[in-house]
C-alpha cells in the first residue's frame, strides 16, 4: 500500500466516512488476515446501521459502537504494510520533537544514545531489564 492511500483511508475514517473507507479497503490488495478484519468491520457497520434504522439501537449506543469501529479501523489501517519505496522514504525520519539521539524507524526502534530507566521496564520482547 502506498503512503498516500493509507493517509487517504485514515482521512476518510477520521471524517466518519467509514463505509467509503471500507469499500476502498475491500478493493485493495491487503494481507489476508487484515482482509478478514476489514470484512468484519464492514459487517459490524452494516449491522449497526440496520439497527439504527429499525430503531432498536439508541443513539448513544450507536455512537459508542461507531467510535469502537473507528478506533479499530484506524489501528488496522496504520498496521497495513507500505510499499518498499514508501517505507524506505519514511524509515529513519526523525519523530517530531524527538531527542536528537533517537529516531523512529518503521522496522524497529533505534537509539543512538543512552537510555536510563529505573525499576522494571518492559521492552519490546516482554523481557524486563
Amino acid at each position: 500500500m502506498k503512503k498516500q492511500e493509507r493517509d487517504n483511508l485514515i482521512g476518510l475514517v477520521s471524517k466518519g466516512e467509514l463505509g467509503e473507507a471500507l469499500k476502498q479497503m475491500l478493493g485493495m490488495t491487503i494481507p489476508e488476515g487484515k482482509l478478514h478484519e476489514t470484512v468484519s468491520f464492514s459487517a459490524r457497520l452494516t449491522r449497526l446501521n440496520q439497527e439504527k434504522r429499525l430503531g432498536t439501537l439508541a443513539s448513544d449506543q450507536y455512537n459508542q459502537e461507531c467510535n469502537k469501529i473507528i478506533a479499530g479501523m484506524t489501528e488496522l489501517i496504520q498496521g497495513l504494510p507500505l510499499t518498499e519505496e514508501d517505507a524506505s522514504k519514511l524509515d529513519g525520519q526523525k519523530t517530531e520533537g524527538a531527542d536528537s539521539k533517537a529516531y523512529t524507524s518503521y522496522e524497529k526502534n533505534v537509539n543512538k544514545g543512552e537510555i536510563k530507566a529505573s525499576g522494571n521496564v518492559i521492552i519490546g520482547d516482554g523481557n524486563k531489564i
